[in-house]
């Protein structure tokens, strides 16, 4: 180490940097234990953009009677995903919910899967707006650090539409953090 400061007190955020020299890089988000109802799903109905949400190949956001993430097949598989940053407790179950639609011939998916080999899925095939549920149920093992992905098949006829995401938490997920303040 060198140039080492000492600041007297609690700073409100990071030390003033040099200068000319660049902003300090933000920490990763702390991710706090929610309480039964709090959403686990970042920006499920696209509100903030793709804020949470990491997109592949032919992802893209659309307005398509409202905010929609457009997932369209071509030779690759067209998919977004959000991992969320807790472990769900065994002998549990939730209902993860969208609106979806595709084009005529296409069958996409919502689903939840973890390193651990956990999955659960649900395929969609209807092409009017209809909402769709994945029911996750843990069953006796711990599933750590889970991902929602949203995916259209490579190869497909077209494309699949997801909007208003939503995922409740039961309150007994477990995160580091019980709290954030």
């Amino acid at each position: 180490f060198d140039d080492v400061r000492l600041y007297q007190g609690r700073l409100d955020g990071p030390p003033p940097v040099d200068p000319g020299q660049p902003e300090w890089l933000l920490p990763p988000m702390v991710t706090a234990a929610p309480h039964a109802g709090d959403q686990l799903v970042v920006n499920g109905d696209f509100s903030q953009s793709t804020t949470g949400w990491s997109l592949g190949l032919n992802a893209e956001l659309v307005n398509e009677d409202g905010a929609s993430m457009r997932l369209t097949s071509t030779a690759d598989t067209a998919r977004c995903a959000q991992p969320i940053a807790l472990g769900l407790p065994p002998r549990s179950t939730w209902q993860v919910t969208c609106h979806a639609k595709v084009d005529e011939g296409v069958i996409a998916s919502m689903y939840v899967e973890s390193a651990s080999g956990f999955s659960s899925s649900v395929p969609i095939s209807n092409t009017d707006w209809q909402q769709v549920t994945l029911t996750v149920n843990t069953g006796e093992d711990w599933v750590e650090a889970p991902t929602l992905k949203l995916e259209n098949w490579k190869n497909q006829p077209g494309a699949a539409w997801f909007k208003n995401i939503s995922w409740n938490a039961l309150g007994t997920e477990w995160a580091p953090t019980l709290a954030l303040d």
